[in-house]
Order: C-alpha cells, then sequence, then structure tokens
C-alpha cells in the first residue's frame, strides 16, 4: 500500500497515523509487510513524531516507522502547550501497563534533528527506554525515550495521570486551559 505524506493530516495533535508499519520516503508513505531492522536508532514515536504529514514538513525522509508494544510505561497528555498552542504528550513509568506505540527508526542526523525539535535537553530529554519494547514480528528492540521535564510534566486530574487514549483531545485541550500550564516549543 502506498499513500501521500497528505494523506496523514498532522491536526489536530498528534495527527493521523497509517496502520502497522511503514517507511517513508520522498512524499510518500509506503506500508511495510515485514519490520526492517537496519542499523537504526530506535525513538518511541508516542506522540506526534509518528505522524508522517510532521516527518516530512520537518525534513525527514527514508525513515522507518513500526508498529510496536511497550511495557511498563503509558503515554499520556502534558499540562503544557507548544507555541503553536497544542496541548502535547509524554511517556511515564507505569509498571505492568502494556500499550502500543510505534518506534521510528532514524540515522544518526536524523536523531540529531528530532533532537532539535524536541528542546532536548530542555523540553523534553532524550534517555534510554526503561521498559520492553517489542516490534510486531516479536523482536525486542531497545529503544529511546523524550520524556517531558519540568516545562512538559504530565496533566494530572484528580492526582492520576491521564492517558493519551484516556481522554480526547478537545477535553483535554479544556482542562489544560483551566490550569496552570506553561506555553514552550
Amino acid at each position: 500500500m502506498r499513500w501521500r505524506v497528505s494523506d496523514w493530516p498532522e491536526l489536530p495533535y498528534p495527527g493521523l497515523r497509517p496502520p502497522g508499519s511503514w517507511r517513508l520516503s520522498r512524499g510518500f508513505v509506503h506500508s511495510l509487510d515485514v519490520d526492517v531492522l537496519d542499523d537504526l536508532i530506535w525513538v518511541l514515536a508516542y506522540g506526534s513524531n509518528a505522524n508522517p504529514a510532521k516527518l516530512h514538513r520537518k525534513g525527514l525522509d527514508d525513515v522507518v516507522v513500526l508498529e510496536a508494544t511497550i511495557n511498563d510505561a503509558k503515554a499520556v497528555w502534558c499540562r503544557a502547550r507548544r507555541m503553536a498552542g497544542d496541548v502535547v504528550a509524554t511517556l511515564v513509568r507505569s509498571p505492568g501497563n502494556v500499550e502500543s506505540c510505534p518506534v521510528l527508526g532514524l540515522n544518526p542526523t536524523q536523531l540529531d534533528a528530532v533532537d532539535g525539535w524536541e528542546g532536548h535537553p530542555v523540553r523534553y530529554r532524550r534517555e534510554p527506554f526503561w521498559g520492553v519494547c517489542t516490534v510486531s514480528s516479536g523482536i525486542v528492540v531497545t529503544p529511546h525515550v523524550y520524556v517531558g521535564t519540568d516545562i512538559r510534566p504530565p496533566l494530572l486530574v484528580d492526582g492520576q495521570v491521564v492517558g493519551l487514549r484516556d481522554l480526547a483531545y478537545a477535553d483535554v485541550d479544556l482542562i489544560v486551559a483551566t490550569t496552570a500550564l506553561s506555553t514552550t516549543d
């Protein structure tokens, strides 16, 4: 299967994602039947980093995104917005939790680019992932993860983090609008 990047809008955050595993190349998204495990650096893409339009807009080409499952972590909303106004996400430790999370395969130059737009180490800090990440073929990879810093903390409602899959963006947007928040890019 092949799609144009424009088939996967970037907004509203975190943007649409193609199903399964895929490769972005020259403005097109190509479905992958098998997981490609070249000499790549793996990064969990729990938010907008799994959106082809964003990756293309940011100048990344020839990247792989694999369907994966992560253990002992949860993708959650932040109590912060980026300069464009979007409420953003982070990943937190969550012992026993299992959820799907794409994993992005990058070369070193691409990793430097992602470090730049993620604001490593000020807005998000890149660190080794503490849990287990298993791609759809059953192979375990050891990815990095971008974790929100003090200026991108998890959103808490009644003392509990709010998972990306637990509450729709529009609802989170209203909650963040009525709480103290930081606006960073």
